[in-house]
C-alpha cells in the first residue's frame, strides 16, 4: 500500500488558485503553486516600481535642467550687464538650488577669464557658497568629503589646506588620492609640498596618478632626491621612479649614495634608476662593486645596464654566463647583442662550447621577439 504522509499530517486542502496546473491539491502542490504566484506578483511589481522609478528621476532632471538653465541666463547677465541684480534675481532656499548654483558657477569659472571670473569668485564668497564646499569636507561621509574637495580647488579655496592635509593618511583610498591631487593644484608654488606629510605607505596607484598629474598639468617636477632620506620607504621608492622616468640625470651622485640602503627593495630601485641615467663611462664603477651585490641586485644591474656595455666589458658579461640564474643568462645575452658586431660574435663563440646557452642565444636573435 503506498502511504503519504501529508494526508496524515494535513488533510485534503482545497485551495482556490489563480491557475490551474493540472495538479493535486496535496500540501507540496500548494506550496509549489503559492511559490510561483509570489514571483509572479514579485516581478509585477518590480516592474510598476522601475517605471515609476523612471518617471521620477525623468521628472528629476527636468527640473534640474529648469533650475540650471534659469542660474545660468541669470549669470550670463550678470556677467555682461553690469547694472544686473544678480543678488536679487538669484533665489537659493533650497539644499537643491545652492547644490546646481555651486556647480554652475563652477562650470562658468572654469571657461571664463579675467573680469568675469573675478566676478564668479565674488558672487561664490557673497552667497556664502564657500562655506558650503567647506562644510563638506569636514562631513562623517568621504563623498562628501571629496565633493567638497573638487568644488574647493575649482574655485582656489586655500582656507582648509591644513584639513586637507590630514585627508593623506586616510584609511579611504580614493580620498587620499583626492587630496593629493587637491593640494596639488591649491598649492602651484610647491606643489609636492604635501609629501613631507605622508606617513602611510604611497600605493603604486597613487604614484601613477601623481605622475599622471604632473604630465597633464605640466607641473614643474621637483629635484625629487628631496625626499631621499624619509623614512617612508614607498615615498623613496616613489621618488627614485620619478627621478628614473622624468630622466633627472644631474641627481646621478645623490641616487648613487643610495645603493648603501638598509632596504634591498630600494637597492634594486635604485639600480634601476641608475641604469637610466647613466652613460657607459659609469658601467665600470657598477662593475667593479658588482660581487658585493645580493643575487636579486645582479639581476637589476644587468638587466637595467644592458644597453650601457660596450666592447669593453665583453669578458666581465661571458665570465657571467657560467651562471645557474636564468634572469642572468637572459640579461647577459641580450647585453652582448646590443653591443654589436662584437659582442655577438662573442656570444656565438661561447654559445659553441658551451651548448647550455643555445635557448638563450636563439631567443636573444629572434628579431620578432621585442626585449621587455
Amino acid at each position: 500500500m503506498n502511504y503519504n504522509i501529508s494526508t496524515y499530517i494535513f488533510p485534503e486542502i482545497k485551495i482556490p488558485l489563480l491557475f490551474d496546473f493540472g495538479l493535486d491539491y496535496d500540501i507540496y502542490n500548494v506550496i509549489f503553486l503559492a511559490f510561483i504566484h509570489f514571483f509572479i506578483l514579485s516581478v509585477f511589481i518590480l516592474g510598476i516600481i522601475i517605471f515609476f522609478n523612471k518617471i521620477f528621476l525623468k521628472i528629476k532632471e527636468k527640473k534640474e535642467n529648469l533650475i540650471k538653465d534659469k542660474f545660468e541666463n541669470q549669470l550670463t547677465e550678470y556677467l555682461f550687464d553690469d547694472d544686473f541684480p544678480i543678488h536679487e534675481k538669484i533665489i537659493i532656499n533650497t539644499r537643491l538650488q545652492k547644490k546646481y548654483l555651486i556647480e554652475v558657477i563652477i562650470n562658468f569659472y572654469a571657461n571664463y577669464k579675467g573680469e568675469a571670473k573675478n566676478k564668479l569668485r565674488k558672487l561664490y564668497f557673497d552667497l556664502q557658497l564657500n562655506a558650503i564646499s567647506q562644510k563638506k569636507i569636514h562631513s562623517l561621509f568621504w563623498y562628501r568629503k571629496i565633493n567638497g574637495l573638487r568644488e574647493l580647488v575649482a574655485m582656489k579655496i586655500k582656507w582648509e589646506n591644513t584639513k586637507i592635509l590630514k585627508f593623506l593618511d586616510s584609511k579611504n583610498t580614493i580620498l587620499r588620492l583626492e587630496s593629493q591631487m587637491a593640494l596639488m593644484k591649491l598649492l602651484p608654488s610647491v606643489p609636492f609640498a604635501f609629501i613631507d606629510s605622508i606617513k602611510n605607505n604611497l600605493s603604486e596607484w597613487e604614484q601613477l596618478n601623481i605622475y599622471e598629474m604632473i604630465k597633464e598639468q605640466e607641473i614643474e617636477a621637483p629635484e625629487f632626491t628631496l625626499w631621499l632620506d624619509t623614512k617612508n620607504i614607498s615615498v623613496i621608492i616613489f621618488s627614485l621612479k620619478m627621478i628614473r622616468f622624468l630622466k633627472q640625470v644631474s641627481q646621478y651622485e645623490q641616487v648613487y649614495k643610495i645603493l648603501q640602503h638598509e632596504n634591498s627593495t630600494v637597492r634594486i630601485e635604485t639600480i634601476k634608476t641608475l641604469g637610466e641615467i647613466s652613460n657607459i663611462e659609469d658601467t665600470n664603477r657598477f662593475i667593479k662593486i658588482y660581487p658585493k651585490f645580493e643575487q636579486l641586485e645582479k639581476n637589476a644591474f644587468i638587466k637595467s645596464f644592458e644597453n650601457l656595455f660596450s666592447p669593453e666589458h665583453i669578458p666581465f658579461l661571458l665570465s657571467l654566463l657560467s651562471s645557474a640564474n636564468f634572469e642572468i643568462k637572459m640579461a647577459v645575452c641580450y647585453a652582448l647583442k646590443n653591443i654589436g658586431k662584437e659582442g655577438k660574435e662573442a656570444m656565438y663563440n661561447y654559445e659553441k662550447t658551451n651548448i647550455e646557452i643555445g635557448p638563450f642565444v636563439l631567443h636573444v636573435s629572434d628579431e620578432r621577439i621585442i626585449n621587455g
